[in-house]
């Protein structure tokens, strides 16, 4: 009932959505920077505390995702075209999930691209006492940051998209609309 909405993007009164989701991964992002930091790295027994820390972020940003991917399903059926729907449907899916993959792995070329260790003989003389080179500048630190300040900016630039796709009619998403089909007010569903 709540994905089949005549407006699945938008927040429901009690019902986590799309933008909902969105802001409360990007706040478990930064729940996960002090467990990075403050992980163990020279212990061979992680706390289960820890373990249990990171299990329980690591489900709700799972299950927010989930949320995000079954709204913009909902969306994408709702706007499909009946002339092409199985074939609309498909494309616009793997363009999304092509989407997230693609910014997923340039992230985590960028987190290595970006890591600094420090000199050569440091690194030699830590790798042999402490098992790791240290790591003088860590990608991870930056990229979060910058995703974070490209999350400030874009979220309000999301929040007036969906605005404007939910207030766009079903008729204008389609491949060649038939002038049987138009909607005779703009403000019908």
């Amino acid at each position: 009932a709540y994905v089949v909405s005549p407006l699945p993007l938008i927040p429901s009164v009690g019902v986590l959505t799309l933008l909902f989701c969105l802001q409360w991964r990007i706040i478990f992002t930064f729940g996960m920077v002090p467990l990075v930091f403050f992980y163990p790295a020279h212990s061979s027994e992680v706390s289960m505390w820890y373990f249990g820390t990171v299990v329980a972020i690591s489900l709700f940003n799972s299950f927010a995702s989930c949320i995000v991917f079954t709204a913009g399903c909902s969306f994408y059926s709702r706007i499909a075209d009946p002339a092409v729907g199985g074939t609309y449907l498909t494309l616009v899916t793997t363009l999304d999930n092509l989407g997230g993959m693609a910014t997923a792995t340039a992230v985590l070329y960028l987190i290595d691209l970006l890591t600094i260790e420090s000199s050569e003989a440091l690194s030699s003389f830590t790798s042999h006492w402490l098992g790791a080179p240290i790591v003088s500048i860590n990608g991870f630190y930056i990229i979060v940051a910058l995703c974070a300040l490209l999350s400030f900016i874009v979220v309000p630039f999301i929040r007036n998209q969906v605005a404007f796709f939910n207030q766009t009619h079903d008729y204008d998403w389609q491949v060649k609309p038939a002038e049987k089909d138009r909607p005779t007010s703009s403000k019908e569903n």
